[in-house]
């Protein structure tokens, strides 16, 4: 499974991207009245994310809905939602679509679009047992539930017959878990006040009846929930522990009721159904996070984990565009903070605390001993404008990153796995016009990658594209050619075409077929050519000023592969005017 990165992800007690509040609950409020004052005045907010199954596969058409908006998630599972009404400390977001159990996540909104990765777990039939007699329902996990016998339907009459459950487990020791539970690990204990929750394993039961309609357990005919204690945490576990049940209206965790540690497995009573979930309290301190490399620029995207001596695995959350994660963590411990790469090597580890109040951690990291990439460029619509609304994914082979797009531009850090290939793909997506890029190739250019244009047209599956001075971009999409062996050069290749029939002619001559920097000297052997006929703009092989820096991404190893690269710089023409060129190509291997 690859492993997903996704910047600016949110959420409280594992971690959250947020602007850090000194007015923000530190996790010692006692207002038992009205739990929600915890989270702060009405904004409007943002939000970015991804949908996928445990495989990472996406989900494509699922349900998402938060704060008044609601969308569908797109081909790559992906989804946008702007102007939510939300709380200042808080958000919560829905996901359905048939097939699978209904997820969620709750998260401090961000300055910017707040981005977010849910696990959706398949909904599939665990066991039937019959009304009216004591039955038990044994997952796939160990995971137990055992029923008095009496059920009701959603209007509270009896029901008789068949009843269908429908069950899962989440382990706290499978870093899924982070992705797949419903809201995040913060809940309101029996006296009403906030808790970070330290979880020993979470179950989802659903009844239906043989009709498919939605039932529950009767009054006084409550179940007995066993919960499997994975044996690294049996030293650990607590003999008895608080259940605490997701409320699903308002987002958060509620406890009620308490199970007993026997046999490897916590056992408790529940009146009725939703994620139940055994769970230690402790008390919270807000802390940030900011990930820098060593000259103090920020590094999104950045995966940090962190651990104390008593909570059982680690919290882990993704940086925001200014490199800071921030979220409820155990107070009055020592943290463990590691930076992770997408390959899970930990690429750096600090300790910081215990802290009794509000707190900021930096932590740098060298851009030598680390594989630190920006990734930047425009992507724009098939006739060459700015996507307001899209985003961009990209794939190395062991992450899948994205950024959304409002302006035309992106620029994003990954922290990449210094053993992985040095390709990635891009695609770009214009969510207006529900039209992709499709997937381009391009190499990592350490440690910064600027890849020129990406257009958002089905249609268009190869282009040369370039702005000249301060002339309007031209897209050239005629007579396109690529070709290995370049001008009195068969080791190199060549890159050309038109932007109509009858002139404006653009080629690039490379020495050699690889991947890496070029400088196109002018000439027709190992330069750029650039002119219109009967013009004077075409370019002056002779004059020795001429200076444009080619970056090749692709190499098309294979006829049918692409050519992908970009070049910028400067060039004399016939009559010695100076002029600047920046563009970018994508174009297929002809021969």
């Amino acid at each position: 499974m690859k492993k997903i990165i996704f910047f600016a992800i949110c959420f409280i007690a594992i971690l959250a991207s947020c602007s850090n509040d000194d007015d923000a609950n530190n996790g010692n409020n006692n207002d038992n009245n009205n739990f929600a004052d915890n989270f702060g005045a009405n904004i409007n907010a943002d939000f970015f994310g991804r949908i996928a199954d445990p495989s990472g596969i996406a989900i494509a058409g699922a349900v998402v809905s938060v704060g008044g908006q609601n969308t569908t998630t797109d081909s790559n599972g992906l989804f946008i939602i702007e102007g939510a009404n939300v709380n200042e400390q808080f958000a919560y977001l829905k996901v359905e679509k048939n097939g699978f159990f209904n997820a969620s996540r709750s998260l401090i909104p961000t300055n910017s679009a707040a981005h977010v990765q849910i696990t959706m777990l398949p909904r599939a039939l665990t066991g039937s047992v019959m009304s009216g007699k004591s039955s038990s329902v044994t997952g796939a996990d160990g995971e137990q539930v055992t029923f008095g016998g009496d059920f009701v339907d959603a209007n509270g009459n009896a029901y008789n017959g068949t009843v269908n459950v429908y069950m899962d487990f989440l382990d706290p020791t499978d870093n899924m878990t982070q992705t797949a539970m419903p809201g995040m690990l913060y809940g309101e204990d029996e006296n009403g006040n906030e808790q970070g929750l330290d979880t020993f394993g979470m179950i989802i039961v659903e009844l239906e009846g043989a009709s498919g309609e939605s039932l529950n357990l009767a009054d006084g005919s409550p179940a007995t929930l066993c919960f499997p204690v994975d044996p690294s945490l049996q030293g650990v576990a607590p003999a008895t522990i608080p259940l605490w049940f997701f409320d699903e209206a308002n987002g958060y965790w509620k406890e009620e009721g308490l199970a007993t540690l026997n046999n490897g497995e916590y056992c408790g009573e529940t009146s009725h159904f939703s994620f139940w979930n055994c769970d230690a309290p402790f008390p919270i301190e807000e802390v940030c996070i900011t990930v820098t490399d060593d000259q103090g620029n920020p590094i999104a995207g950045a995966d940090v984990c962190i651990t104390t001596a008593s909570i059982t695995y680690a919290r882990c959350g993704v940086t925001d565009a200014n490199g800071e994660v921030c979220g409820m963590m155990p107070a009055n411990q020592v943290l463990t903070i590691d930076i992770i790469d997408s390959c899970n090597n930990i690429t750096s580890t600090q300790n910081a605390g215990p802290f009794t109040a509000p707190a900021a951690v930096t932590i740098p990291i060298p851009i030598t001993s680390s594989s630190v990439q920006n990734i930047s460029g425009d992507l724009l619509d098939c006739n060459g404008l700015p996507v307001t609304n899209g985003y961009v994914i990209l794939d190395d082979g062991t992450n899948v990153s994205y950024t959304n797009v409002t302006g035309g531009t992106f620029n994003f850090s990954v922290l990449v796995c210094t053993t992985s290939p040095n390709m990635f793909t891009l695609e770009g997506v214009d969510l207006n016009s529900l039209e992709s890029s499709g997937q381009v190739s391009y190499t990592y250019t350490n440690p910064n990658t600027n890849i020129g244009s990406l257009y958002t047209c089905n249609t268009l599956t190869e282009y040369i594209e370039y702005t000249l001075d301060s002339n309007p971009q031209k897209v050239v999409t005629i007579r396109l050619n690529g070709s290995l062996g370049a001008a009195n050069n068969p080791n190199g290749f060549t890159v050309s075409g038109s932007t109509n029939p009858n002139n404006e002619f653009l080629g690039l001559f490379f020495q050699d077929n690889a991947l890496g920097s070029y400088a196109l000297d002018g000439s027709f052997t190992v330069g750029m050519t650039f002119f219109f006929e009967s013009s004077a703009l075409e370019i002056d092989y002779n004059n020795t000023g001429n200076s444009v820096n080619a970056q090749v991404n692709a190499n098309a190893p294979n006829v049918g592969d692409y050519y992908d690269g970009t070049f910028s710089g400067s060039y004399f023409d016939q009559s010695g005017v100076n002029h600047t060129i920046t563009g970018s190509f994508h174009v297929i291997r002809d021969n």
